[in-house]
């Protein structure tokens, strides 16, 4: 019964956020260096693409 809270309470704070900012100010949001949480968001996008490309860590994804 613990453990069913824990999953979605970390996805509630980004499921409202995409709705809320229609998807397309969220970007923007990201790619604005003026919030400190959007640098290190976006070294984890090019972390996570690099990732894919280099197909380390894609058991069957890509």
């Amino acid at each position: 019964m613990f453990a069913a809270p824990s999953p979605p309470g970390i996805s509630a704070p980004r499921r409202p956020k995409e709705p809320k900012s229609s998807g397309i100010p969220a970007f923007r949001r990201v790619a604005e260096p003026k919030r400190p949480y959007a640098l290190p968001r976006t070294a984890v996008l090019q972390s996570l693409k690099s990732l894919m490309r280099s197909r380390v860590f894609s058991p069957g994804r890509a």
